[in-house]
């Protein structure tokens, strides 16, 4: 099972849209359990980035 590390700024980011939309914090957390089981899981969407990000993927939030 992978494990997630998770920079200040993202912690930051988080604790702001889940203070205005309290109802995602849920849907974040379903998304990171699916990311960390199966990162490809195809209801994530997963796919590699272009341009300054190449080399990072990105997926969807449920």
């Amino acid at each position: 099972m992978k494990t997630f590390v998770f920079e200040p700024s993202f912690k930051r980011a988080f604790k702001a849209l889940t203070r205005r939309n309290p109802e995602i914090e849920h849907l974040i957390a379903e998304t990171l359990n699916l990311l960390t089981e199966d990162p490809f899981a195809p209801q994530l969407k997963s796919h590699k980035l272009k341009g300054d990000f190449s080399g990072a993927w990105a997926c969807k939030v449920l």
